[in-house]
């Protein structure tokens, strides 16, 4: 167990310059409140046993503004708050029910990309491709669909409103004096943002399920519950609170498209960077594609059978544990304390260290992915892109030495959905074109921009038609 740490500024701090740091400490609203940051996986088992019985950090430990937007979510609280807004919405995102939004998921990334990579014979044969810019859309249209279902005109209001939670996000992220409660009463533009946002987001919200409520009703129940509705039956009956609702809404739609976009992105970079394991992938899919045609006559040429999106079992799903395992989506999980205390254990012979109920601590996601030496006895090895790795491991064997949607019984509700998108924008993208880099032998830069937590590659690809 190590414990880092020292900075007053933002929750960027953390991120940027974590792996430098010796002692961990968060200051907050006047008080300092120290971390310890796990890194092996024979803690994080005696950690993370009992996660679900975890104590999230007040607004990732990240100050007033954050508690605003997003204190009352479902990834930030903890205990019987958890528990209760948890029975609520995953029925929508589990494993079954996220099966079910492929048909749209599929629909929706083939007009995204046709839209966004026009084909035909007038048209280009290679693009430029700027991952992060030109597909951020894409995961936060399928999400909408699943939380709203029909949008139609409102898809644009919805939109309109991006910018304003933006600008407050690269305020949050920047610290400063809007990590303090007192900076409420402060004439901050800041504060006038927040207030802006507070009404414009309910109030699209309001009319959002009203209309969805209308359409869910006109069909007897015949199509799927928007989530939305979930969320507004169980304010309703006074099982959650209504910021709670709108907080997670916000979370799914915003804070986690960081997420889902960092893993395209990266996969399309490394995809881009292997040649031979993009050929293989495409071998996979193709092989797919062809004996389908050959089996069924009606089906598109482009269409791969649902059972292969699902699967953990092929190259694909391997392709994408790889490329999270070497770029987390952060450095960081977010602080957490168990409710009793914990022994981490020193080798045969040593007494270890006792961690005290309620002691925040973090996990070390590159320590754990990266330099563990369970991904291989040398650097080189532990460092380099091999999907195929994944093709041999075991579940029960990955469980500690891999952090990526968390651990133990909570886990992040919108991993299925993730893995789906994900999947999706890669099977569709290598069906049609190559990728590579755009400026060949160019030094390729991480970019962890001020408006984010997660790292995002600075990189354009070329897409060359097939």
């Amino acid at each position: 167990m190590a414990y880092q740490l020292a900075h007053t500024s933002g929750p960027m701090a953390r991120e940027i310059q974590g792996s430098s740091f010796r002692e961990l400490k968060i200051v907050q609203n006047g008080e300092v409140n120290m971390e310890g940051v796990i890194s092996r996986p024979e803690d994080i088992k005696i950690v993370f046993w009992d996660s679900s019985r975890h104590k999230k950090a007040v607004a990732n430990d990240s100050g007033f503004l954050m508690l605003q937007l997003l204190g009352d979510c479902l990834g930030l609280i903890s205990k019987q708050e958890w528990s209760g807004l948890q029975k609520v919405v995953e029925p929508s995102f589990r494993a079954s029910t996220s099966n079910s939004y492929l048909p749209f998921n599929r629909q929706s990334t083939k007009q995204f990309l046709e839209t966004l990579l026009p084909q035909g014979h007038d048209k280009p044969s290679q693009y430029a491709l700027n991952p992060l810019e030109d597909l951020k859309m894409l995961p936060f249209r399928i999400v909408t669909n699943i939380i709203y279902r029909k949008l139609d005109k409102e898809i644009s209001r919805l939109e309109s409103l991006i910018p304003l939670r933006e600008s407050l996000w690269n305020h949050m992220i920047a610290g400063g004096v809007i990590r303090y409660r007192w900076s409420r009463y402060l004439p901050l533009e800041t504060n006038k943002k927040l207030r802006a946002w507070k009404e414009q987001w309910e109030s699209f919200n309001n009319h959002a399920a009203s209309k969805a409520r209308y359409l869910y009703e006109k069909s007897n129940g015949e199509t799927q519950k928007p989530t939305i509705l979930d969320l507004y039956s169980a304010i309703e009956k006074r099982q959650i609170s209504f910021p709670q609702a709108l907080q997670t809404i916000d979370e799914m739609l915003f804070a986690n498209l960081d997420v889902t976009m960092g893993g395209i992105s990266w996969n399309l970079v490394f995809l881009a960077e292997n040649g031979a394991a993009q050929d293989k992938l495409k071998a996979e899919i193709d092989s797919l594609q062809n004996v389908h045609r050959g089996t069924f006559r009606s089906v598109p040429e482009d269409w791969i059978p649902d059972a292969y999106n699902i699967s953990s079992k092929t190259f694909l799903h391997a392709c994408i544990l790889e490329s999270a395992r070497l770029r987390p989506l952060a450095a960081f999980s977010v602080p957490q304390s168990a409710p009793t205390s914990r022994i981490v254990v020193r080798g045969e012979g040593s007494c270890g260290y006792l961690i005290p109920p309620n002691t925040n601590f973090v996990i070390d996601s590159h320590a754990l992915n990266i330099h563990n030496h369970y991904w291989g006895s040398s650097r080189e090895e532990r460092e380099t892109y091999c999907p195929e790795r994944f093709l041999q491991q075991k579940g029960t064997e990955l469980r500690y030495n891999y952090w990526r949607f968390g651990f133990g019984p909570r886990q992040c509700l919108g991993k299925h959905v993730a893995d789906l998108i994900i999947k999706q924008a890669l099977i569709q993208l290598l069906s049609n074109y190559k990728i590579l880099r755009q400026i060949l032998g160019s030094k390729l830069e991480v970019n962890l921009d001020s408006g984010s937590w997660i790292t995002h590659p600075d990189v354009l690809l070329r897409l060359e038609k097939k």
